[in-house]
């Protein structure tokens, strides 16, 4: 329904999760410090691969994008770690996934399996 849709839109935009240029952005201006899980806990989430049940450390959240999971973090500064078959691939300083990676994300790749994105905390409300 339209306010399911309202509440999609919302949501990604209270995340902070942008699309310019063909790039993602993750740049959460309106993110409450209270949506961080304040202990280690763990997430459950729908993969190709079946249920997949993650750990997530404490101050994070989590959530997905084109079917990847996406975890914030809280950092000292903007930081993307890139996995790819499981295994850290890269990490990628500030906040903006590039063009390429953006695509491959899209595109729903299956060899991109998981982003870990750093929130500085002076960016939280």
């Amino acid at each position: 329904t339209g306010q399911v849709k309202e509440d999609v839109l919302a949501r990604f935009l209270q995340l902070g999760v942008d699309v310019h240029a063909g790039e993602i952005r993750f740049e959460p201006r309106l993110l409450d410090r209270n949506a961080f899980n304040p202990e280690a806990t763990t997430w459950s989430y729908e993969s190709r691969q079946g249920r997949i049940t993650e750990p997530l450390p404490k101050e994070s959240l989590a959530f997905t994008l084109w079917g990847v999971p996406i975890i914030y973090q809280i950092g000292s500064s903007a930081e993307i770690e890139i996995y790819r078959d499981g295994k850290l691939d890269s990490k990628l300083a500030g906040s903006r996934l590039g063009v390429d990676l953006s695509q491959s994300l899209f595109r729903r790749e299956a060899a991109l399996t998981k982003l870990i994105v750093r929130i500085p905390e002076s960016t939280l409300r």
